[in-house]
C-alpha cells in the first residue's frame, strides 16, 4: 500500500490528461496515458496480480477527484494488448529461477527488476531518502550497487544487510557504522541475578546440568515423570 503513494500524482496526471467534458474516464485512455509507468513498475509478481494492483490503483485516484468510470471501461484485452503482451517480450531478456514457497518455480528477469528498482530511486524525491553526515543518500548507495549486480541479491528489493560483504565495496567503515547504529535502541541493564549466571555460563564453570538442577529448585512443571526422566538423562 505504502508504494501506492510513489504513484498517485502520476496516475492524477493521466486521468486529468484523458477526462471526458462528461467528467467520465475510460481505462484504456488511462492505459494508453500511463502505459511506460505502469511497465516500470513491474517487480515480476503475477500479472494479473499485477493488473488488479493497477485497477485498484485506478479506480481509487478516479474516485478521489471525483471522476466517473466509464460504463464499458476495463476490457480484459486492452490490458493484454498494451501491458502484458510487452512485458512477456521484456521478460525473455534474462531469466533466473526462483522456488516460490518451495512448490512453485517463477521464472523472473533481473534485468527488468533492475531497471524497476532504478527507476523507483531515481524518482524517489530528496526529502525521502536518508542522508548520511558525508551528504550521501543511502539509496544512491543501493543504486550503484544494484547496477553493479548480476545475480538476485538483497539490495534489489531495497534492503542493505551490513553483514553481507558486498557493502564493503560501497561503504567506509565509518558508513557502515552509521547505518548499524542510526536509531539504535539502548537496552537497559541485566539484572545483577541474571548477568552473574550469565558470566557463570560464559566462564564454563556450569554445565547444562547445574542449569537442570536449578530449575529443579524451582519446582518447574513437566506434563509427566516421563518427560521429567528424560530431561535428567539428557542432562547428566
Amino acid at each position: 500500500m505504502s508504494q501506492d503513494i510513489n504513484y498517485v500524482e502520476s496516475i492524477i496526471t493521466a486521468l486529468q490528461a484523458t477526462v471526458s467534458e462528461d467528467n467520465e474516464v475510460d481505462w484504456y485512455l488511462f492505459l494508453n496515458a500511463e502505459k511506460e509507468t505502469i511497465i516500470n513498475s513491474y517487480c515480476g509478481t503475477y500479472l494479473n496480480v499485477f493488473k488488479g494492483t493497477w485497477k485498484r490503483r485506478f479506480k481509487e485516484v478516479a474516485s478521489s477527484l471525483n471522476f466517473r468510470i466509464k460504463n464499458d471501461s476495463g476490457d480484459a484485452n486492452n490490458w493484454q494488448t498494451l501491458i502484458s503482451d510487452e512485458l512477456k517480450a521484456k521478460k525473455k531478456d534474462v531469466f533466473y529461477i526462483s522456488k516460490h514457497n518451495n512448490k512453485h518455480i517463477t521464472i523472473l528477469s533481473v534485468l527488468l527488476i533492475k531497471k524497476s528498482a532504478i527507476t523507483y530511486l531515481e524518482n524517489l524525491p530528496v526529502e525521502k531518502k536518508w542522508r548520511l553526515k558525508s551528504g550521501r543518500f543511502i539509496e544512491d548507495i543501493v543504486m550503484q550497487a544494484i547496477n553493479d549486480s548480476t545475480f538476485e541479491h538483497p539490495c534489489l528489493s531495497y534492503i542493505v544487510d551490513l553483514a553481507h560483504p558486498i557493502w564493503t565495496n560501497y561503504c567506509s567503515p565509518e558508513k557502515t557504522d552509521e547505518v548499524r547504529t542510526y536509531n539504535s535502541v539502548e537496552l537497559p541493564d541485566l539484572q545483577d541475578e541474571i548477568q552473574n549466571r550469565i558470566n557463570l555460563y560464559d566462564n564454563n564453570t556450569l554445565t547444562v546440568a547445574d542449569y537442570y538442577e536449578s530449575a529443579s529448585d524451582q519446582k518447574l512443571k513437566f506434563i509427566d515423570s516421563f518427560d521429567k526422566k528424560k530431561i535428567n538423562y539428557e542432562c547428566c
